[in-house]
């Protein structure tokens, strides 16, 4: 009080700024201080928030001396949240890898993966010792589940009563380490992302793996038949399980999560749950070619709708390898449709020979017709290979196969020709 009488005075202004992740609480003699400015307005607190993707980007201009892709501010930012310190980490750890020369941010081809520097281990690392060994243990389990966290999972995930937990939660929230979510009593998330993933990294694999078939049972039996949308979550982490030889579980969750993503036309994300069945399957001792082939089928076709055709060949391809060894034509015309995308286009001039090698080569497996799931497909393989022969001149035989489709169609909805 006497040092601010004395040294600031009435006519001056002091500006505290302090950071949003600091908690001072009111022992703490830097809040008595702000207090006793706030009685004698003489201050002014500004509450310091994260800096902007615009601010990452002239950071790295200026220390770095580059000028950085969009892609390296994005992942910068979204991985520090904006932080000054954590930003400064960040980069003097890529410029210490040598990964912010210019062949190395060509090579990147836009995906960055940032490691967590040994700075900001070492501040997270001080804030998560100030916690009791208890609560760190909650923490580290919390960390399993995500950014966000749920207290009727947690607690069934780590084993405690709700008292425990809440006991718990409570002083890491109190810490700044965690924070109370709006949209409904008992949802939590860490105060930032690399709090949760230092947290994360600090699990032994067994562990890891345990915790994570832990948290997929836990979310399954408490969902049910009505998860829905939290059927990504339970793929995850059965998928994260998988090394504990639940291979089945983590296909069956995949499956499910790629089909609820299938009813939202949520392509992309189809294609992704497919991918990790099919990684899952990999793992599994006895091969089951068959369902190989079907993740390869469902794969394929939500590529292409999703308008990746480097990857919807790719899938399509090795599945058509695997239908031909199954001598299964109706999987074989699936994958030969998904190989041309789900919209017909036909480059000018060119005729793709792959394609068309496969549309024949399903269409002559579909005979002789062995029910109706089979001449649906061998009207959309003749009709599609009539389209991709469009710039082959042989208009015959392309007069036929518009024919022929023209007759299945019309034969599928039970409408005779006149």
């Amino acid at each position: 009080r006497q040092f601010l009488a004395r040294e600031i005075g009435p006519s001056r202004l002091l500006v505290v700024a302090t950071y949003r992740d600091v908690e001072l609480r009111r022992r703490h003699p830097l809040a008595e201080t702000l207090a006793e400015l706030a009685r004698l307005q003489l201050g002014e607190r500004i509450l310091l928030r994260g800096i902007t993707q615009a601010d990452v980007a002239r950071f790295l201009e200026q220390t770095a001396n580059v000028e950085p892709p969009e892609s390296l501010v994005e992942a910068i930012h979204r991985e520090t949240e904006g932080n000054p310190f954590f930003v400064h980490e960040v980069v003097r750890l890529l410029t210490s890898d040598g990964r912010l020369e210019p062949e190395a941010m060509a090579s990147s081809e836009g995906q960055w993966s940032l490691e967590i520097p040994q700075g900001v281990r070492e501040v997270v690392g001080r804030r998560l010792n100030r916690l009791s060994e208890s609560c760190n243990e909650l923490l580290l389990v919390a960390s399993v589940l995500g950014r966000d966290f749920e207290l009727a999972i947690l607690e069934k995930v780590a084993g405690v009563s709700t008292d425990e937990a809440l006991a718990a939660l409570d002083e890491a929230l109190q810490a700044r380490v965690i924070g109370e979510l709006g949209e409904g009593v008992g949802r939590y998330r860490f105060s930032h992302a690399l709090m949760r993933e230092t947290l994360y990294e600090e699990l032994s694999t067994p562990r890891r793996v345990t915790l994570h078939g832990r948290a997929g049972t836990v979310l399954e039996e408490t969902y049910g038949e009505g998860a829905g949308a939290h059927l990504a979550e339970i793929a995850h982490h059965f998928f994260q399980a998988v090394q504990s030889g639940e291979v089945d579980r983590a296909v069956r969750a995949s499956v499910r999560a790629a089909e609820w993503a299938h009813e939202r036309q949520a392509w992309e994300e189809e294609a992704e749950h497919y991918g990790r069945a099919l990684q899952a399957l990999e793992l599994e001792a006895q091969p089951r070619p068959e369902l190989l082939c079907d993740l390869l089928v469902e794969r394929a076709e939500a590529l292409a709708l999703a308008l990746d055709p480097d990857q919807a060949h790719e899938a399509a391809l090795e599945g058509a390898d695997l239908a031909r060894s199954l001598d299964s034509p109706k999987r074989l015309a699936r994958l030969a449709l998904a190989y041309g995308g789900p919209f017909p286009v036909v480059e000018m001039g060119r005729v793709d020979a792959t394609v068309v090698e496969l549309l024949d080569e399903a269409r002559e497996g579909l005979e002789p017709l062995e029910d109706r799931e089979a001449q649906r497909l061998r009207t959309q393989v003749v009709a599609r290979l009539a389209i991709e022969l469009y710039f082959g001149g042989d208009w015959t035989r392309i007069e036929r196969l518009v024919e022929e489709a023209t007759e299945l169609a019309l034969s599928l909805i039970h409408i005779s020709e006149p």
